[in-house]
Parts: structure tokens; C-alpha cells; sequence
């Protein structure tokens, strides 16, 4: 989690022409699976995506969602973040968030959009339990599915081509059997 201090501000809104005040505010925010989840569903398209960056709008909507355990902020808020707070937030989804190195393969980048229903999907098969998976930051979650989609990979590769041709012939055997056939 990161907190930001948002100092008390007075602007002038163009669209109402007015003055607004804001007073001081702390956004706790998390970038986790939950938030781009939150994200998407309001956007109705993929936040990771390499081919399309985020607007404006959306980024400060990202941060919106993101933002957690804070009530009742000021929706203007996400509107006059300061440069130096955009800045916190960019280093913070950066930031790997974990001591794990994958140095045995090349580092993957993500060059295909990919929704948070996938990353759901990722978690179902390798067994990753939502709670409170879903919650940690991304980058820290996606370390832990690359861990298991090597050490699943090496799985299916342990069996040598000798025993995996006398296992795929007991299997026939087997089958035969309890068919009652000759093949």
C-alpha cells in the first residue's frame, strides 16, 4: 500500500467557473488485481495493454480505484493530484514489490492486453487463492504466477521418453481391457 498526503488546495473549476476548496486529504491506495478489476469494469477494456495507454481521465479514475480504506474523498481530488503525487503513484506500480528474481529465463514482458479475468483464470489453475492474493500488489502477483507456471512446466517434463511410451502403453493396454477389444 502507498499513502499520499494531498495538500488543502483552492482552485477554479473551468467547467462550473467556481472556486473549489479541498481540504487536506491521505489517499491509502493499493495497485493489485482488485483495483484493475474495478478498473475494467467501468472502462470496459483491458487496463494492461501495450498497444494503448491510459488517458488522463483514466489514469486518475485508476487511481480512484485504487484508492482503499478511505471514506469519503472529495471526487476533485483525483482531478488536481499534484505532479509530485502522480510521480508516488507511477513509481509505486512499478515497483516489482518482491525479492523473487526469474533469472533462469528471459524476463517476459507483456506484449498482448490482458484483462483481469485472465489473471483470475491464472490464479483458478495454478491454485492461487483469491483471498488475499487478489489484494496484493500485481507485480508481486504476477512473480508468483510465473513461479508457478515453471515449476508446473517442469512437471510435465520429468517423465523420459522411455517411460513415457511404456506409460502410454499400459494406458492402451488397459483400455483394451476394459473394452473387452483387440483394437
Amino acid at each position: 500500500m502507498l499513502s499520499i498526503i494531498i495538500p488543502e488546495m483552492e482552485f477554479f473549476d473551468d467547467d462550473t467557473q467556481e472556486f473549489i476548496y479541498i481540504k487536506e486529504t491521505e489517499l491509502i491506495i493499493e495497485y493489485s488485481l482488485l483495483s484493475i478489476s474495478r478498473w475494467e469494469a467501468r472502462w470496459k477494456k483491458a487496463y494492461i495493454n501495450p498497444f494503448e495507454k491510459p488517458t488522463l481521465e483514466e489514469t486518475q479514475d485508476l487511481i480512484r480505484c485504487m484508492t482503499v480504506n478511505t471514506k469519503n474523498v472529495d471526487p476533485m481530488i483525483y482531478k488536481v493530484l499534484p505532479d509530485d503525487a502522480i510521480e508516488r503513484v507511477n513509481d509505486y506500480i512499478n515497483d516489482p514489490m518482491t525479492a523473487t528474481e526469474i533469472t533462469h529465463v528471459k524476463q517476459r514482458t507483456i506484449n498482448k492486453k490482458v484483462t483481469s479475468e485472465e489473471i483470475y483464470y491464472w490464479m483458478v489453475s495454478f491454485g492461487i487463492p483469491f483471498d488475499p492474493c487478489e489484494k496484493w500488489h500485481i507485480n508481486r502477483l504476477f512473480a508468483l504466477i510465473e513461479i508457478c507456471a515453471i515449476k508446473n512446466s517442469g512437471k510435465n517434463n520429468k517423465m523420459s521418453v522411455r517411460e513415457s511410451g511404456m506409460s502410454q502403453m499400459e494406458l492402451n493396454e488397459r483400455r483394451l481391457r476394459e473394452l473387452n477389444t483387440e483394437g
